[in-house]
């Protein structure tokens, strides 16, 4: 199973909740689409038991460097701006999705199973050709009172938003 969260912005209460949500789904892989903000915040994200974390940087993320090195003490692999590779089986692409435009053209290139993206603090799931475009909503709850992330199933491509 992939978990997918997004917009955490250092709510360390919103990821001592999901937490324990996300490990009973057993996942594997750990997916963050960005907005951490602070280093403090991935010992937290830690607490969900997976084999493998990757990130990518978002738009409010601004100790780059520190994050970074907090994230490789931890295993954890924050990549940058953009990740491309192969998730369990999976070919995707995930940006933080400040500009739509590059989240729309990954999904309709049809180079990608999955494309994962944030920012808009809203839940996404849509197919776009035979593609699944997934956007879990912001984990924080900060901007739509609603807390959530998202969980994937690689070998059926199904994905359940997880409001907590």
């Amino acid at each position: 199973m992939i978990g997918i969260v997004s917009d955490t912005h250092d709510n360390l209460e919103a990821v001592r909740e999901f937490a324990p949500e996300l490990n009973e789904f057993g996942v594997d892989v750990l997916l963050h689409a960005g907005d951490y903000i602070a280093p403090f915040t991935l010992p937290e994200l830690a607490r969900v038991e997976c084999e493998e974390f990757i990130g990518v940087f978002g738009n409010n993320d601004g100790e780059r460097d520190f994050l970074r090195e907090k994230a490789e003490e931890l295993g954890f692999e924050i990549v940058g701006e953009v990740f491309t590779g192969e998730v369990l089986g999976l070919k995707v692409a995930m940006v933080h999705g400040v500009h739509e435009e590059v989240v729309e053209a990954f999904a309709a290139s049809g180079e990608y199973d999955l494309v994962v993206y944030g920012h808009t603090h809203e839940p996404d799931v849509r197919k776009v050709g035979d593609t699944l475009v997934v956007n879990p909503g912001e984990a924080c709850g900060y901007v739509t009172g609603e807390r959530s992330v998202a969980v994937l199933d690689p070998d059926k491509l199904e994905v359940e938003i997880i409001k907590f």
